[in-house]
C-alpha cells in the first residue's frame, strides 16, 4: 500500500481550518447545508447506497459518518460514528431508522458481532495506516461484514476543486 507525500496540495493548515469551521455553521443551518451538499456532490451518496446495498446486512454501522450523507439513502437500521462533533447535528437529521454518536472507530463502544454491515465510505484518506488497520479491526470485530469505498475523483470548477483540496487527507493511496 502506497501512501501520499502528506501535502494537501496549495492549501495550508489555516485554510482547512477555516474551511472546517465554514463546514461546521453550514451543517447546523440544514436548508444551506443541504442545497449546497447536493450543488457540489448531489449524485455521490446515492450512487454508493445503490451499488453496496446488495451487500449490506442490518444493523449498518458508518465509521466516519460525517454529515449522515449516506444514511438518508440506507434503508435498514442505521448506526452512524465520528469523531468530528461538528457534522454530527447534520448526521442526526439524515438518520431515518437509528442514531447518530460520538465514537472513535479505532475503539468502538460495541459487542463483537452486533452490526451486519460496516462502513467506511470515504475516511480513509483522512487516517494513517496505522489508525486504517485499527478501525478495519474494529469494523470487523463488530461486523460480520465490511465494506470499504475511498474514491477520489478529479475536481472541476474553482469551487469543487478547492473543496477537494480541503477534503483530501494527508494519507493518499494508490493501487499497485
Amino acid at each position: 500500500m502506497a501512501t501520499g507525500s502528506g501535502s494537501t496540495g496549495c492549501i495550508g493548515a489555516d485554510m482547512i481550518e477555516a474551511a472546517r469551521g465554514l463546514a461546521g455553521i453550514l451543517a447546523r443551518s440544514s436548508g444551506v447545508f443541504r442545497a449546497l451538499r447536493f450543488a457540489l456532490n448531489g449524485r455521490f451518496a446515492p450512487c454508493i447506497v445503490r451499488r453496496i446495498e446488495p451487500f449490506l446486512a442490518a444493523p449498518v454501522l458508518d465509521i466516519g459518518c460525517g454529515t449522515g450523507e449516506l444514511a438518508h439513502f440506507i434503508r435498514l437500521p442505521y448506526v452512524g460514528i465520528d469523531t468530528d462533533t461538528v457534522f454530527l447535528p447534520a448526521a442526526k437529521r439524515e438518520v431515518r431508522r437509528g442514531w447518530v454518536l460520538a465514537a472513535d472507530g479505532a475503539r468502538l463502544p460495541f459487542r463483537a458481532g452486533v452490526f451486519g454491515s460496516a462502513l467506511l465510505i470515504q475516511a480513509m484518506h483522512h487516517l494513517s495506516d496505522d489508525l486504517t488497520l485499527a478501525i478495519l479491526a474494529e469494523a470487523a470485530r463488530t461486523s460480520r461484514r465490511v465494506i470499504v469505498v475511498d474514491a477520489i475523483y478529479p475536481a472541476h470548477g474553482p469551487i469543487r476543486k478547492w473543496l477537494h483540496d480541503v477534503d483530501r487527507g494527508k494519507d493518499m493511496r494508490t493501487l499497485g
